[in-house]
Protein backbone atom coordinates (compact mmCIF):
# COMPACT_ATOMS: atom_id res chain seq x y z
CA UNK A 1 0.00 0.00 0.00
CA UNK A 2 0.90 3.68 0.35
CA UNK A 3 4.20 4.38 2.02
CA UNK A 4 3.01 6.79 4.38
CA UNK A 5 2.14 10.62 4.40
CA UNK A 6 3.88 13.42 2.55
CA UNK A 7 3.85 16.41 2.58
CA UNK A 8 1.44 17.06 -0.63
CA UNK A 9 -0.55 13.33 -1.12
CA UNK A 10 -3.40 15.09 -0.39
CA UNK A 11 -5.21 12.28 1.30
CA UNK A 12 -8.77 12.68 1.72
CA UNK A 13 -9.31 14.88 -1.63
CA UNK A 14 -11.77 12.19 -2.88
CA UNK A 15 -14.16 9.94 -0.59
CA UNK A 16 -16.95 7.50 -0.94
CA UNK A 17 -19.03 5.02 1.25
CA UNK A 18 -19.92 2.04 0.08
CA UNK A 19 -20.58 -1.39 0.75
CA UNK A 20 -17.39 -2.64 -1.13
CA UNK A 21 -17.07 -6.42 0.27
CA UNK A 22 -20.67 -6.75 0.18
CA UNK A 23 -20.71 -7.77 3.98
CA UNK A 24 -23.56 -5.18 5.02
CA UNK A 25 -21.48 -2.63 6.46
CA UNK A 26 -20.39 0.52 5.28
CA UNK A 27 -16.80 0.83 4.20
CA UNK A 28 -14.74 4.00 2.91
CA UNK A 29 -12.76 4.23 -0.06
CA UNK A 30 -10.51 7.75 0.39
CA UNK A 31 -8.49 9.46 -2.50
CA UNK A 32 -4.90 10.08 -2.69
CA UNK A 33 -4.20 11.51 -5.83
CA UNK A 34 -0.70 12.72 -5.27
CA UNK A 35 0.48 9.33 -3.68
CA UNK A 36 4.00 8.53 -4.12
CA UNK A 37 4.06 4.86 -5.27
CA UNK A 38 7.26 2.87 -5.54
CA UNK A 39 9.71 5.33 -7.54
CA UNK A 40 6.67 6.74 -9.22
CA UNK A 41 6.02 10.60 -7.33
CA UNK A 42 2.76 11.34 -7.22
CA UNK A 43 1.28 8.23 -8.84
CA UNK A 44 -2.08 8.13 -7.20
CA UNK A 45 -3.97 5.62 -4.73
CA UNK A 46 -6.96 5.21 -3.48
CA UNK A 47 -7.08 3.63 0.36
CA UNK A 48 -10.18 1.07 0.55
CA UNK A 49 -10.85 0.88 4.97
CA UNK A 50 -13.37 -1.75 5.53
CA UNK A 51 -16.19 -1.50 7.97
CA UNK A 52 -17.77 -3.91 10.10
CA UNK A 53 -20.39 -3.86 13.13
CA UNK A 54 -17.75 -2.85 15.27
CA UNK A 55 -17.01 0.18 13.02
CA UNK A 56 -14.79 1.69 10.51
CA UNK A 57 -11.12 0.17 10.08
CA UNK A 58 -12.54 -2.58 12.15
CA UNK A 59 -13.13 -5.43 9.23
CA UNK A 60 -10.56 -6.99 7.09
CA UNK A 61 -7.39 -5.26 6.10
CA UNK A 62 -7.38 -2.27 4.25
CA UNK A 63 -6.18 -2.41 0.87
CA UNK A 64 -4.52 0.01 -1.56
CA UNK A 65 -5.20 0.11 -5.17
CA UNK A 66 -2.80 2.33 -8.02
CA UNK A 67 -3.92 4.25 -10.74
CA UNK A 68 -4.18 3.06 -13.94
CA UNK A 69 -4.09 -1.07 -12.00
CA UNK A 70 -6.79 -2.53 -11.38
CA UNK A 71 -4.73 -5.39 -8.87
CA UNK A 72 -4.78 -3.67 -5.22
CA UNK A 73 -0.75 -3.21 -3.89
CA UNK A 74 0.16 -4.18 -0.67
Amino acid sequence: MSDGAEAGDQFGFSFSVYDANKDGCSDLAVGIPYEDVGTVPDAGLVHLIFGSTAGIGQGAADKGFQAGRGAFCG
